[in-house]
This record gives C-alpha cells, structure tokens and sequence, in this order.
C-alpha cells in the first residue's frame, strides 16, 4: 500500500509539473501577454517545476546521492537567477530524466490535451475580439499567438503526442477527423503551408498504421 501511495505521489509531482510548465510555455506565447513584463512569472514557473520535479527525484532516489543532488540544485538556481536562455533547456532535461518512471501514456495525454484546450482558446477569443486579431499584409492570421506559425505548430505537436497514444489504445475516426479539420482551418487563416501538410502526412500515415 505504502509503494502504490509512494508511486502515485511520484506520478503526481511529474504531471502538476508538466501542466504548470506546458501552461505557461503557451500562454506566453499568446496575446493575452501583450504588453506585459513576463519575467518575474518565468522565474516562479521555473522555480516552481524545479522544485516539484526535485521533490520527486528524492523520492525516487531514497535521499541517496544527496551531496551531488544538492550540487545540481545550486547550479539550476544560480542558472535561474542570471541565465534566462537556458532556463527552458533546463526544464526539458529535467522532464526527460525524471520520466523514466511515470506512465508516458498519460503524460502525452495530459500533454496534448493542455495544448488543445489551450489553443481552442486562445484561438476563440482572438476571433470573438477579446484579444489582439493581428493578420500580415498577405493575410496570414495570427490566431491570438504571436506567430503566425504558432499555431499549426502546437497542432503538430498534438498530433506527434496523439500518434503516441494511438498506438497504445485505439482512436475513433471522430478524433482523426477532428484533427483534420483544425488543420484546414489553419491552413487557409495562417498561410503556413509547410506545418499544416506535414500535419496531415502524419494523421495519415498514423491512419494507414492503424489499418494494418
């Protein structure tokens, strides 16, 4: 009972961290941050993942290995506070190490889901008005982001993470013709064709694995 409670607690650390990360990574590159100074929330989010995750690493490692976990701790804090470019590789490195033990199936869940919900956001309120609707003078839309590329690119994330879960529990064609459509829709508002084929090559190739 104790291990089960210990993996769950474990688990949970990974997945608050994820959402918290993936949440902010893309509201800031949104316009519902324009005109605001997002270094002070950079550093609590960073601060807030590094801690998470770490509790985490303690965990998993039983307080072994402290004076070399301690050593790293300083370096990412010292890193935090006076490098801002490599906060995010940081992160990443760190998501990736501590992985090895949590149910990835749920983790590309949690993932894509954030992403999507996200971007159906953002991407409502930028037609509705409540956020900035910037469009190129080719009249490529920005969709509430602040590139043009954006969001077809979160998209081809979604559909990489998807592609993940679909080969582990099978999906409906409603999910596959949702996907499809989304990216239409980005194709003709954004104008970014190399993203948005590349987004329709996978759903097809992830459809054709499917049938095999």
């Amino acid at each position: 009972m104790k291990r089960e409670y210990t993996y769950s607690l474990k688990s949970l650390l990974y997945y608050v961290a994820l959402i918290i990360y993936i949440s902010y990574t893309l509201w800031e590159n949104t316009l519902f941050t324009a005109d605001t100074d997002l270094s002070t929330p950079r550093l609590i989010v960073f601060f807030a993942v590094v801690a998470l995750l770490s509790i985490k690493f303690l965990i998993d490692k039983n307080y072994k290995h402290i004076v070399a976990f301690l050593f790293i701790m300083a370096l990412f804090i010292w890193v935090g506070l006076n490098v801002t470019n490599v906060r995010e590789l940081i992160l990443i490195i760190f998501f990736m190490f501590e992985a090895r033990n949590v149910d990835l199936n749920k983790a590309f869940r949690i993932y894509a889901r954030i992403l999507l919900i996200g971007s159906l956001i953002t991407v409502t309120a930028s037609s509705f008005g409540l956020i900035g609707q910037q469009i190129t003078s080719n009249g490529r839309h920005f969709l509430g982001f602040t590139w043009t590329t954006y969001a077809p690119n979160v998209l081809m994330t979604i559909i990489m993470a998807w592609a993940y879960i679909h080969k582990k529990n099978r999906n409906t064609m409603f999910t596959l013709s949702a996907l499809i459509l989304i990216d239409i829709f980005y194709f003709f508002a954004t104008k970014t064709k190399a993203s948005c084929i590349e987004n329709i090559l996978l759903l097809v190739m992830t459809a054709l694995y499917d049938s095999k």
